[in-house]
């Protein structure tokens, strides 16, 4: 968990001022319906923008599309649990094992230095990412929950957690929250997370996206036989499904 993060957690997306915003829950995969909710929604690669709630990759059919989404200049994600699986095992040597259980059987299948370049390019995506909506409004995005705990409550600590400004101790605690946590769905925590007008997190699957106090849980369970994949407009909120026929 600790092991090859980036050195920067944070990436920053001023306004868009020339097209729309959308956010797509975990896609473990399934790169297949994310094209098919893009062409749903009009998406226009010359004025919109997507961003995703990392775990990009494992269970589903497509994984090796990775590197060909993360290619494209429109869209951005941050990373998951499932992309430092990829990130631990290839570049540290971590044990494939827990990953194989995890649905990642489909990068041993690759060559030694195609699987080198895939973790690398995971290796450089943020832990956090932060999009300006206007009017000193921001909206955040994390896989697993928000970065924040009494040492470090608010959104602002929470990064500089990340990035290691308060010391090595808050940074472990607040990596562990924002790739791994799940305690605030579990006790239905409706706090909101302040700083933020709103935060979209994946890595804990509900079977449609909902709101608790200003986090949106936007991972509909593309990775499993009974979910689907979700898109969000960040502006209008509206909610666009998909399901693997």
């Amino acid at each position: 968990m600790n092991t090859l993060l980036p050195e920067q957690p944070l990436k920053r997306f001023p306004r868009n001022l020339h097209g729309r915003d959308f956010v797509v829950g975990d896609v473990h995969g399934h790169f297949e319906l994310l094209q098919r909710l893009l062409d749903q929604v009009g998406f226009d690669p010359a004025a919109d923008r997507l961003f995703a709630a990392g775990d990009l990759v494992d269970r589903g059919p497509y994984s090796p599309q990775v590197m060909d989404w993360l290619a494209k200049p429109w869209f951005a994600s941050v990373r998951g649990n499932h992309e430092q699986l990829v990130i631990d095992v290839v570049l540290a040597g971590d044990d494939r094992d827990l990953h194989f259980r995890n649905g990642g059987s489909w990068l041993y299948k690759l060559t030694p230095v195609t699987r080198e370049r895939i973790a690398r390019r995971l290796q450089q995506l943020p832990l956090v990412i932060e999009v300006e909506l206007g009017e000193g409004r921001r909206a955040g995005i994390v896989h697993a929950e928000a970065p924040v705990s009494p040492a470090f409550p608010d959104w602002d600590s929470g990064v500089a957690a990340l990035a290691g400004e308060l010391g090595e101790t808050a940074r472990r605690n607040a990596v562990g929250l924002a790739m791994w946590a799940r305690t605030r769905i579990e006790k239905e925590d409706a706090t909101p997370i302040a700083g933020l007008e709103r935060l979209y997190v994946g890595h804990t699957a509900q079977s449609e996206v909902r709101p608790l106090g200003n986090t949106h849980y936007i991972d509909t369970g593309s990775g499993y036989a009974d979910g689907h994949l979700s898109l969000v407009d960040m502006h209008s909120g509206k909610v666009e499904t998909a399901t693997a026929r």
